[in-house]
């Protein structure tokens, strides 16, 4: 991971080449999809005398559909060489899965 700056620390290496920074991204990437999907389904799996049916279990299945097709994008962008209409859909999905997440955050919260 040395371009020649040997006396570079960890985080500057593992965040300023684009190949350490992409791994990384995707391991950071599928990891909150595992997280997303793990909430989803605890929240889906309550029984429904203890979270009942409206805003929290719909914003389950959006938090999933949201970080599903987040990670779909990443891929496609990556798959794509970066085409640019690919490369934008992936960003606004990521506007979408924050709004998506700070809703659930907010209505779980106030549950």
């Amino acid at each position: 991971w040395s371009s020649g700056s040997e006396g570079a620390s960890f985080l500057t290496n593992a965040t300023a080449h684009g190949t350490a920074a992409q791994f990384h991204h995707r391991w950071v990437a599928m990891a909150a999809l595992a997280a997303a999907w793990s909430t989803s389904y605890t929240v889906l799996s309550t029984p429904r005398t203890v979270i009942p049916p409206g805003k929290l279990r719909s914003l389950a299945v959006w938090l999933s559909i949201a970080a599903t097709a987040q990670v779909g994008l990443g891929i496609a962008t990556v798959l794509s060489v970066v085409a640019l209409p690919v490369a934008v859909a992936h960003q606004g999905c990521a506007v979408v899965l924050l709004s998506v997440l700070l809703r659930f955050m907010h209505v779980l919260k106030h549950a």
